[in-house]
């Protein structure tokens, strides 16, 4: 018998929640209204399997606060080119859900909405690709990333939890013990603290946020996808939600979210309420001003390997009075880098000394496709190219 725990979850960041608006609790009274219409977060509704509204309880009410009509998806990753509105609204309304539960400090209606134990399965699936030498394991980093996070939320409810798994057991066998080994639904109130401790904000939430009851139908939903990707009728997503009514904004921040098997899964880690920055603008407006900015991110993240190989270049080997003697040129000192085809960054490491440092500096950097190329007859006419796996070649400086 093999002594595993599951402290093998990997204790990734979980993406710093999103500031839910600053100071918004100062800016928000504190006090409320006896006559304020309070909707339980239960009344929140959110698509069943067959793409329903319906209460995320059987025992509370079935009225839906919030007419999604329009929906803008702020695409900051390629990954999340795949997303439709359709699938958008789904993952706003689990968000929605648990904004009103963390408004209400409803942890049981917050736990009964993210159904977490619809990914059993797939964080079972992690856990023994990282701890065995199972393989019926997806390695891709969208689906990857998010189920590492609800697998760490999960842990941090669950605590230390030791499990026995015989090497010669089959791999169901040890994903049911991983699965029956953790806590899925509501944690008591030390590990609720543990949550809390990770990022999970619900004191901020009480203080500012306003109802969601009070969001109005003409309400556009930002959603700020940073990646999405389908595994069959499977889909997994993290993103950043705002909602721009008016002269108010509303956040739901860090939401990690999936639908697996039909059911809609996830977490929100902090929501809040404040001022609109572009109150007094229509959602066209808005919608296009947003547009512009993805535009301007896009073009900043194509030039972005291209610079950085630039400054390395710079940095390492032009300023590096061993590595660009008088009269070198750039073929003597990265001979890889100034061929026609440059240093494949997904290939294998290059010999010359300089050429491997640009190609381990980069794939630290965090790029580790495409091919980087140095172009010019001397250093001063240098410029470097970087080209992705899709041909596009972004030049620096142009």
């Amino acid at each position: 018998m093999i002594r595993r725990t599951m402290a093998v979850l990997i204790a990734m960041a979980m993406c710093g929640g999103l500031a839910a608006c600053g100071s918004v609790g100062e800016e928000k009274a504190a006090e409320s209204t006896a006559d304020e219409t309070v909707t339980s977060a239960a009344d929140v509704t959110v698509p069943d399997s067959t793409g329903e509204n319906v209460a995320p309880d059987e025992n509370s009410g079935e009225t839906d606060v919030q007419d999604i009509k329009n929906i803008f998806i702020q695409k900051t990753d390629p990954a999340a080119e795949d997303l439709t509105d359709d699938e958008a609204r789904q993952f706003i309304r689990l968000a929605m859900a648990q904004y009103e539960a963390m408004r209400q400090n409803d942890k049981s209606g917050y736990f009964r909405v993210a159904d977490l134990s619809a990914a059993a399965d797939p964080i079972a699936d992690m856990v023994l690709a990282e701890d065995t030498d199972y393989e019926d394991w997806d390695d891709a980093p969208q689906k990857n990333s998010v189920v590492y996070t609800l697998a760490f939320f999960c842990s941090q409810m669950t605590g230390t939890v030791g499990y026995d798994l015989d090497e010669n057991g089959l791999p169901e066998d040890k994903k049911q013990l991983i699965k029956d080994a953790m806590v899925f639904g509501e944690p008591d109130d030390e590990r609720f603290a543990a949550l809390q401790r990770m990022g999970l904000d619900f004191e901020s939430a009480v203080d500012s946020c306003i109802p969601a009851a009070e969001i109005g139908d003409d309400a556009l939903y930002v959603v700020k996808a940073e990646n999405f990707c389908h595994d069959g009728d499977d889909s997994y997503i993290r993103f950043d939600l705002e909602i721009y009514d008016g002269d108010k904004c509303c956040k739901a921040g860090a939401v990690t979210a999936a639908v697996i098997g039909g059911r809609t899964c996830g977490i929100t880690l902090s929501a809040g309420s404040c001022d609109s920055i572009y109150a007094g603008m229509t959602n066209d407006e808005i919608t296009a001003k947003l547009s512009e900015d993805t535009a301007k991110m896009a073009d900043e993240q194509a030039e972005a390997p291209a610079k950085t190989a630039y400054y390395l270049f710079v940095d390492n080997v032009l300023a590096n009075a061993d590595a660009w003697e008088e009269g070198s040129t750039l073929s003597d000192c990265v001979p890889a880098m100034a061929s026609d085809e440059g240093i494949d960054l997904a290939g294998d490491p290059p010999e010359a000394r300089y050429d491997r440092l640009i190609y381990d500096k980069m794939r630290e950097s965090g790029t580790t496709v495409g091919r980087v190329a140095v172009e010019g007859d001397s250093a001063e006419e240098m410029t470097v190219c970087y080209t992705a796996e899709n041909g596009e070649t972004v030049k620096f400086p142009e």
